[in-house]
């Protein structure tokens, strides 16, 4: 409850048009129970306490799906889906250099731009990528080849694991059930850069990964406000020490001071002057 308010409030300050692509920068390590997986649609640990009767059981808190690390002794892989009542789908795109190299990306577009213009053309229901001839002035988009697109029209179910590669772009889609060779029932869309990929230790390490969501279904519901304003302002509310509604109380009253501070000022100022001129 606590979380929800006080990411409104933001929402409140900050214009969500400005942020249609929430991203997600975790930390997944295979052995922490906490953080050994993270909800796809939100970024919260795919773990949690239970509360009342299931105090002390362990609860799956994700909606829509899970992004989770798994070690066998050998090497990492990660899993998509990973939840009931989901079903799942990714594609390895590769590196910037292979992406580059598959789409004639001239020099004038950088790797930025390449990674963040992959996304699902909802008019035309394709996979699109940076034109070759596009600029900063003026953007276009180019279809992504079938091997980077049609394998995510199919969804199974369960998850769907594969083993990452540092510096490797890859695209997932979960829908609510199993599809087939359809772009129907999507629920989410998005591209996952993995930034460490825990492969060649003799022991299980950490994961580093990256997700922006890029299209989301009907009805669902995912974070609007950029991943590093919402976590700190909620690290910070935190670490403040402040308990349950007393929190919200005080944020609450910290905003709406923020907003009547400039109106009460500007109705006294229009007396004061009424006063003085008589």
């Amino acid at each position: 409850m606590r979380t929800s308010v006080l990411c409104l409030l933001f929402a409140a300050v900050f214009a969500t048009e400005l942020y249609p692509q929430p991203n997600f920068h975790r930390t997944i390590h295979p052995l922490d129970v906490y953080t050994n997986g993270f909800c796809l649609e939100s970024g919260a640990p795919g773990t949690a306490q239970g509360v009342g009767s299931q105090q002390y059981v362990a609860v799956q808190p994700c909606r829509y799906g899970q992004i989770v690390s798994n070690w066998d002794g050998q090497k990492m892989t990660l899993g998509l889906g990973a939840i009931g009542g989901v079903a799942a789908a990714v594609v390895t795109v590769g590196d910037m250099q292979d992406i580059r190299q598959k789409y004639g990306l001239t020099s004038n577009i950088n790797d930025q731009t390449a990674y963040l213009s992959i996304h699902f053309d909802e008019a035309k229901s394709k996979m699109v990528i940076v034109g070759k001839d596009a600029t900063s002035s003026k953007m276009t988009f180019q279809d992504m080849i079938t091997p980077d697109s049609a394998p995510l029209m199919t969804t199974k179910s369960g998850s769907v694991n594969f083993e990452p590669k540092a510096g490797f772009v890859y695209i997932g889609r979960l829908t609510p059930e199993p599809v087939s060779n359809s772009w129907e029932d999507t629920t989410l869309f998005f591209k996952l850069l993995v930034l460490e990929d825990g492969n060649g230790a003799t022991d299980p390490e950490a994961l580093e990964v990256r997700w922006d969501i890029f299209s989301v279904g009907s009805g669902v519901s995912i974070p609007t406000l950029p991943d590093d304003l919402c976590s700190s302002a909620l690290s910070a509310a935190a670490g403040a020490n402040t308990t349950g509604a007393v929190g919200v109380v005080m944020s609450i009253l910290a905003l709406m001071g923020v907003i009547a501070i400039p109106i009460l000022f500007f109705i006294f100022r229009r007396r004061l002057i009424a006063f003085t001129s008589v």
